[in-house]
């Protein structure tokens, strides 16, 4: 949704009088930290005049992924062996899952056919037109929700044991089967055995079970690929051989799909595996020669048991997850430095072309797969980035017709249909000063550039936020005390980082712009990126972190005083940087809108929702709204020339157009970009509706919103961090209302 910059002052701001309704409670108003002359720099709009909020009361009901003795990208390919045989092997059974793969990932020219993809090949009756109906069926994704029982309580599931009891073989399906060997599912046993069973182990033993059957593990495989694969496509579908892969790595695999398994009790059994693999991977890195592993299949599988441990639902193992970021960040380090090490072209476009150039695609995947799972676990658990942005200076990876290539003929064209890809740093300079970006780039990569903007962002931030950067270096003596900000800054209102803010909404457009692009050619539906895209503005135009460690101080009845700082600058940001948090409000409740039609079970998906309850939750709560029985707002100059040339009906644009300015928005709805706007500038006195909430304004639009974001995380079910955010949300709730 395009953005309108312009350097501002902003418009005098009048704070006097604020009521207090509950002075002792969490959410209770504090105005004594109020600049009563200032409205944040934030705001795009210079020429705001009519804004007055004199004694206007926020609203406060509710409180709330060669040589040929080396080869990375084949998974364990054995000395010598001809690369024919890897590129086209035959593992995959009953079904090729390859062809199925890249048929969901993006083995087309653009996401657009990935999307239509994805959609059952059978056409519904009323789905055009022509059959005849009144209204054609709406182009929404019919989502692959997972069918099985809720989840148990968080507390449940941190006490119970784990186990590997196999579900009913009757909830497998053929299709979803990748054979593995014999061999490979034997080293699985008696790593079983080793490191779950026996009392010798320094863990608690498993509960007592039949050993898992192979058939099992096949199924989980296959479930990786259809389910998981395309949510992080770092794995060379053509090229992965699961005879030769080592078997931590196959392990690593069958725990993530395990998360997508349609059965009674697979939230015990994917939060074993987790485990299981997690205990696996500890003594592959404590015991010498346990299970040797080269470097790019060991990062694949940390990779892998990260994402099952932190985004599992399981306390236990969430604490786990966060304590292998560390881990993460050396896999990092030793994956790009292979790929740097294989820089340069590929020797042909022959078959032995096709398999240098992706062993260098599979390790720059997985290198960049490692900088976005390091970059979300910075807003989504609060994190400090464990990656900076000049440290990955990479390649980005290619368009997903060449990686999703299944022939050497398919790869060659698709190559040459594409451009080389720039470097992370050159793409971000090329979005920032060229305002575009190449239609041919593709949608990993645009994901991680979307990332790259969050982290020359938070870079911004840090230098503002440092209060020796507002001092200007001078060989004068002076007294710290009386040149420094003695209270944390507050960065909006600095110019030049206002600037850096406006920017980022500009590169957001621009890939917004490309991907609304896509949407048309999938008839409507839209792909993952979007999604992404939405919750960038959320995060990068709130006080995010600031947000969630208010809410979970007062759902957890704690002495919110130690979040104070925290809470005035979430009021701050709602009332002076009140055009960025509305703009963020717009794209939060359009999060709601993607996730309830367009869902694709990623891991991060609960997450997304949770940060944008809250950031409503607290827009709704925090900011102020005018309406037309309060009279502390005065008429503009225009409006009252109107009124008292007893012109009647809808105010009109200041251009003179025949276009009328609307009283409501649906913030969950796609929305025309004439009306965001008016939002941005006006929306104090608007309606902001959403669906299941009504105005978010309004006396229980907050509470409501929670309640919505609470049934909108129930009906996510595969990755069990929904119940974590589930949990928060219902105590912020209960908690608030008392």
């Amino acid at each position: 949704m395009p953005v309108e910059n312009a350097q501002t002052t902003g418009p005098t701001y009048v704070q006097a009088n604020l009521p207090t309704p509950f002075p002792s409670g969490p959410l209770s108003y504090d105005g004594e930290f109020w600049d009563p002359g200032i409205l944040s720099a934030s705001n795009w709009l210079d020429n705001v005049v009519d804004l007055d909020f004199q004694g206007v009361s926020p609203q406060f009901d509710f409180y709330g992924i060669s040589p040929h003795n080396w080869n990375p990208g084949l998974s364990g390919q054995a000395p010598n062996e001809p690369v024919s045989n890897h590129m086209q092997h035959s593992a995959i059974s009953p079904v090729a899952v390859a062809s199925t793969v890249s048929g969901q990932s993006g083995h087309s020219e653009s996401a657009a056919d990935v999307c239509a993809a994805q959609e059952e090949s059978e056409v519904r009756q009323g789905e055009y037109y022509v059959d005849g109906e009144p209204a054609r069926l709406p182009r929404t994704k019919r989502r692959r929700l997972s069918s099985r029982l809720p989840a148990r309580t968080n507390q449940q599931q941190s006490q119970a044991t784990f186990s590997l009891q196999s579900p009913s073989s009757d909830s497998f399906e053929n299709k979803h089967r990748v054979a593995i060997s014999s061999r490979t599912y034997e080293q699985i046993l008696k790593a079983w055995r080793s490191v779950c069973l026996t009392s010798l182990s320094p863990w608690p033993a498993f509960e007592a079970s039949d050993p898992p059957t192979k058939e099992l593990f096949e199924h989980l495989l296959g479930l990786y690929f259809v389910s998981f694969q395309p949510t992080l496509p770092f794995v060379h579908v053509a090229s992965f051989n699961p005879e030769t892969t080592n078997w931590i790595l196959i392990l690593a695999m069958t725990s993530v799909g395990a998360q997508y398994l349609e059965a009674d009790g697979t939230s015990t059994l994917a939060n074993s595996l987790h485990e299981f693999c997690r205990r696996c991977l500890f003594y592959q890195k404590e015991v010498q020669d346990w299970s040797p592993m080269d470097v790019f299949q060991l990062s694949q599988s940390r990779l892998l048991n990260y994402i099952g441990l932190t985004y599992s639902g399981d306390t236990r193992l969430h604490k786990a997850g966060l304590e292998m970021q560390h881990i993460l960040r050396s896999s990092f380090d030793e994956v790009a430095d292979s790929l740097k090490q294989k820089a340069g072209p590929v020797s042909d476009e022959s078959e032995t072309g096709w398999l240098e150039w992706s062993q260098r695609e599979a390790i720059r995947r997985v290198s960049f797969s490692l900088f976005l799972i390091l970059s979300m676990a910075a807003y989504h658990f609060q994190r400090r980035p464990l990656i900076q942005l000049t440290e990955c200076e990479l390649t980005l990876p290619s368009h997903e017709k060449p990686w999703n290539a299944t022939t050497c003929a398919d790869w060659q064209a698709a190559v040459r249909q594409h451009s080389p890809a720039p470097t992370l740093g050159q793409a971000l300079q090329e979005l920032y000063i060229e305002k575009r970006i190449p239609r041919d780039r593709g949608e990993f990569a645009r994901i991680i550039m979307i990332h790259g903007l969050f982290h020359r962002t938070w870079d911004v931030s840090r230098y503002f936020s440092n209060p020796l950067s507002q001092w200007e270096p001078t060989a004068k003596k002076q007294t710290s005390s009386e040149v420094l900000p003695t209270s944390p800054v507050w960065t909006p209102g600095i110019t030049t980082y206002n600037r850096w803010q406006n920017s980022v909404c500009d590169c957001m457009d621009v890939l917004h712009w490309q991907a609304n692009a896509t949407i048309g050619q999938a008839q409507g539906l839209e792909h993952p990126t979007v999604g992404f895209l939405h919750l960038s503005r959320v995060v990068l135009l709130s006080p995010i972190d600031s947000i969630v460690r208010f809410a979970e101080a007062v759902a957890n009845r704690s002495d919110v005083t130690a979040v104070s700082k925290d809470k005035e600058f979430i009021q701050r940001w709602a009332v002076q940087g009140q055009y960025k948090a509305r703009l963020a409000a717009i794209h939060a409740g359009t999060v709601f809108w993607h996730i309830r039609r367009y869902s694709t079970d990623g891991f991060y998906e609960a997450t997304a929702v949770a940060l944008a309850t809250l950031m409503l939750w607290a827009f709704g709560t925090f900011s102020s709204k005018q309406t037309s029985g309060q009279q502390t707002a005065p008429r503009s100059q225009e409006q009252q020339i109107t009124a008292d040339a007893g012109e009647k009906g809808p105010e009109t644009t200041d251009d003179g157009s025949d276009d009328t300015v609307c009283g409501i928005i649906l913030l969950d709805r796609p929305t025309d970009d004439e009306l965001v706007q008016q939002f941005i500038r006006k929306g104090h006195t608007m309606r902001a509706n959403i669906s299941g909430v009504g105005d978010l304004y309004g006396p229980r639009g907050p509470e409501r919103v929670l309640q919505e974001g609470c049934k909108l995380l129930g009906s996510l079910k595969c990755w069990g961090t929904s119940d974590l955010w589930l949990g928060l949300l219902q105590r912020l709730g209960r908690t608030s209302k008392k």
